[in-house]
């Protein structure tokens, strides 16, 4: 983890799906806690899915994240051991949803 000037970000490994978004969803490579990206799968009746952080943040981070592929509206909620995705619709096959979570030092 880092830090600076009273904010953490988390780099220490890859964060991992705990349920929801469609059949088959993936972490990109390269993500970790604090930004990444999640391939949603099959897509078509999944409206939310939950990814569970490599390590617990100090505190509930502050979460943006956004629908890529199609500028859908995607909103999160986030714990300090995982965040919550959610969108109003189904997701699209294969709708790629980025995240970018900054904590607060404890």
């Amino acid at each position: 983890s880092g830090e600076t000037s009273g904010i953490r970000f988390q780099f220490a490994a890859a964060p991992t799906i705990a349920s929801g978004f469609g059949t088959t969803p993936a972490i990109s490579t390269g993500s970790t806690d604090t930004a990444g990206e999640v391939n949603v799968g099959t897509g078509g009746t999944a409206t939310s899915g939950v990814i569970t952080f490599a390590t617990a943040w100090a505190r509930a981070p502050f979460v943006v994240v956004t629908n890529s592929t199609t500028g859908a509206v995607v909103r999160a909620t986030a714990t300090t051991t995982a965040m919550t995705i959610t969108a109003p619709a189904a997701f699209t096959a294969s709708d790629k949803i980025n995240w970018m979570c900054i904590g607060a030092n404890a």
